[in-house]
């Protein structure tokens, strides 16, 4: 059963107790590479700076469920087995509270003045990404047994934020070494769907304008093209060959039926990660088209020396249960 060491009574702390524990003082100390650790210190509350109605590490900030759930514990004592919050002493010499966000939540409420801290110095060279330096920290800080783990959605919450500091063009692997540089438990499936999700919402939202539905592509070429025709010109979603065949028959059917001699066709791309993939997947449409415009002038020719039709209705599969033979086609009158 894990110790807990008594250090506040008649709103009186003392740390003595806890300093001198055996278990405590052999914590293994976290490092990073933006800091150099300091001392564990006891620290007065109001010496620090504070985000006290938020938490920019956690994508929902403060937990009230967690804050009362400290609240009952600190009444009770220290795990010896838990980590101290960070402070981060910056260039400026002033402190910052980096982790522990519930746990100053719930010594306020309680009146507890002071607490045992690990303080860090930010390195000189980290002086200019300040923002950077605290998400290695705030986020790595919080993969202990102990602590309210951090989240997928903590790491996309901040890497975001890491992505607009860095032009929001960074690419998949960008992001990953960026996750990686972290110190986390998360398997490798879910770095990757991390990484998906911050990409989605930082360089694609950026850089690439998506249409995910053909109604939406069609509802921007009527704001772009001035035209009372329902028919031309026409949309097509460049992903799949079978959009621009279903486009292009559109497009004989126009010819034929409707007497419009030149469909005018506007493509969009779905699914791009890269200007460059917008532009092969455009390309691949304008292509495509050509090729089925040249197959059907040779079905034509060949269509009209043959004298009969290039196809045959061989049957339908069986689906009447009961009425129709399974292993054999349903024969079409």
């Amino acid at each position: 059963m894990t110790q807990i060491v008594p250090f506040f009574q008649s709103n009186v702390t003392s740390w003595d107790a806890l300093l001198s524990n055996p278990t405590f003082m052999s914590l293994d100390i976290p490092e990073f590479e933006c800091a150099e650790f300091d001392d564990i210190e006891i620290i007065k509350w109001n010496r620090l700076q504070i985000q006290q109605q938020t938490n920019k590490a956690r994508a929902g900030g403060v937990d009230t469920n967690n804050i009362n759930g400290l609240i009952a514990e600190f009444q009770k004592g220290y795990r010896v087995t838990e980590l101290p919050p960070v402070v981060m002493v910056l260039p400026n010499g002033k402190k910052e509270l980096w982790d522990g966000y519930n746990r100053s939540n719930a010594a306020y409420e309680l009146g507890i003045q002071d607490y045992p801290f690990l303080v860090y110095r930010l390195k000189k060279d980290w002086a200019n990404r300040i923002e950077d330096a605290y998400d290695l920290v705030s986020l790595g800080a919080n993969n202990h047994t102990v602590a309210k783990r951090h989240t997928i959605n903590d790491f996309v919450n901040r890497g975001v934020c890491y992505c607009k500091r860095h032009g929001s063009d960074l690419s998949k692997s960008q992001i990953k070494t960026w996750i990686g540089s972290i110190n986390h438990s998360f398997t490798p499936k879910q770095v990757d769907d991390i990484v998906n999700k911050i990409y989605q919402q930082t360089t694609i939202a950026v850089n690439i304008a998506p249409f995910v539905h053909p109604k939406n592509a069609q509802s921007k070429v009527a704001e772009i093209v001035d035209t009372e025709s329902s028919t031309n010109p026409i949309v097509i979603c460049c992903k799949d060959r079978t959009y621009i065949e279903r486009g292009f028959l559109q497009v004989m059917k126009n010819f034929v039926e409707n007497n419009i001699d030149v469909t005018d066709v506007v493509t969009y791309t779905k699914g791009c990660e890269t200007a460059e993939e917008v532009t092969a997947q455009r390309q691949f449409a304008v292509n495509y088209l050509k090729k089925l415009d040249d197959l059907a002038v040779q079905y034509v020719v060949k269509r009209m020396s043959s004298q009969s039709s290039a196809y045959s209705i061989a049957g339908a599969l069986p689906q009447l249960i009961g009425v129709e033979d399974p292993q054999s086609l349903v024969e079409i009158n």
